[in-house]
């Protein structure tokens, strides 16, 4: 996939993408602004997260891997929640267990909103349009 491809106006980006191919959270480093890698690219794009990998994850463990980060997406657990708790269960893991299989997962991306701030937000919102009768 190139740059290029990422940017399609008529189809927008998934809020989360996952990315478990060796290496795609590494690109060169640009003093003032951090890593020029794909994980920018995508939020560039429209993405708000990206769960990439830091290093050469063995494919078996990264297909546990992600089907375990799925699975606590899919029971509601926000991206940086699912991640932590895989990483959990996958240290403890009897054949997983060692860091090489699950701590070269890292999350790009937007920090999640508190409770408070979706609140004063979506309050914010209900303000201007109420006066105005539109978002824009």
């Amino acid at each position: 996939m190139r740059l290029g491809e990422l940017f399609v106006p008529d189809d927008p980006l998934p809020p989360m993408i996952v990315l478990s191919a060796c290496e795609t959270g590494l690109g060169p480093v640009r003093a003032g602004a951090g890593v020029m890698g794909l994980p920018l690219a995508l939020m560039i794009a429209g993405n708000r997260n990206a769960v990439v990998t830091l290093w050469s994850v063995p494919d078996a463990s990264a297909a546990e891997f992600v089907t375990r980060l799925f699975r606590h997406l899919k029971a509601g657990a926000a991206p940086d929640e699912a991640l932590t708790i895989t990483k959990r269960e996958m240290a403890r893991h009897p054949r997983f267990g060692d860091p090489v299989h699950w701590a070269g997962f890292a999350l790009y991306g937007a920090p999640p909103m508190s409770s408070n701030a979706m609140s004063a937000s979506q309050r914010d919102l209900s303000r201007t349009v109420a006066r105005h009768g539109r978002t824009d």
